[in-house]
């Protein structure tokens, strides 16, 4: 129907209607739906005409698409439809910007190959534009987890390091998805030793120390394991540690937080890392009494096998 003449703009919208309740079936349904009805390219057309509602119920049903898998997320940039979500994300419809946003982000979740080829287009920089600037909170969450989608597969930093900055100023931000969503996609940034100290010069290790110590442990897990990779750092990551008093906060964490199993293995491995750093490193950790504790879960659980070199 939709490659027909459409009789009116009421027309075009009941029919659009249908086909986002149709794509809310099982995934199974929506490939053969797309398959059949060669749906997509027609999609991408309609996002041509100058109508916002419009839009709308196209962006919704290629979010859905998006999300099922990978035959039709290939289908979607077979017709160049990542471009054109590409484009929505320069529109004054923050409502357009945010949907599409979301088919992108499920678009990059799909495989390494849809998120290196985002990573090709301009989508990094109007995403750095977009964390930088004052937006919706949904918006900004959405943005944050888009980000974390794009970094998964830890790419080069040329293609990244615009996220770097505005990704930091998340993280003062007060809600839960976006703090969790941006230390994610910081830490998928900073997987090697050079990425690493570019991402610890730019980013408040000090605000990341803090939301270490937080009750919730969405934000509390990627934080310590963001600390984790700054102590497996050069010289520069770990004294960043220790001139905002890092030491002390990851060797009471370390031993208050024996009900997180992640919390505890990675300020195990923070620990692990600063005292392969230096004496003067594991002189001040060992004032801190972190020795019984740590002979306690090696013998109490498996779950707590790590590299704990402090007998050395």
């Amino acid at each position: 129907m939709l490659y027909g003449p459409v009789e009116s703009r009421e027309k075009l919208l009941e029919l659009l209607k249908v086909v986002v309740k149709a794509v809310a079936m099982p995934k199974d349904l929506h490939v053969r739906l797309v398959a059949q009805l060669n749906l997509v390219p027609k999609l991408i057309d309609l996002l041509n005409i100058n109508d916002d509602y419009a839009s709308k119920e196209i962006l919704l049903i290629l979010i859905n698409l998006a999300a099922c898998d990978s035959r039709c997320v290939e289908t979607i940039k077979g017709v160049n439809g990542d471009k054109k979500l590409i484009e929505f994300l320069s529109s004054s419809n923050s409502s357009l910007v945010e949907l599409s946003l979301w088919a992108l982000g499920n678009v990059a979740a799909d495989r390494s190959s849809a998120r290196e080829s985002l990573l090709s287009t301009k989508l990094p920089a109007l995403l750095s534009n977009l964390l930088a600037g004052q937006i919706p909170l949904s918006l900004r969450r959405i943005a944050c987890w888009v980000a974390a989608q794009l970094c998964y597969d830890s790419p080069h930093i040329g293609k990244v390091q615009a996220l770097i900055e505005p990704l930091n100023k998340c993280l003062y931000q007060t809600d839960p998805q976006v703090l969790s969503e941006s230390l994610w996609a910081l830490i998928k940034i900073m997987q090697d030793k050079f990425t690493r100290g570019l991402v610890v010069r730019e980013v408040d290790v000090g605000r990341v120390l803090e939301l270490m110590q937080l009750e919730t442990e969405e934000i509390a897990i990627p934080a310590a394991y963001f600390v984790g990779h700054v102590c497996a750092g050069d010289c520069m990551c770990t004294y960043s540690i220790l001139e905002n008093g890092g030491i002390k906060v990851i060797c009471e964490l370390f031993k208050r937080h024996s009900g997180s199993v992640y919390i505890t293995k990675y300020t195990c491995w923070a620990i692990a890392n600063l005292c392969l750093s230096g004496t003067s490193y594991l002189s001040l950790i060992l004032d801190y009494d972190v020795m019984k504790h740590a002979a306690a879960l090696v013998t109490s659980s498996h779950e707590y096998s790590v590299i704990f070199p402090l007998q050395q």
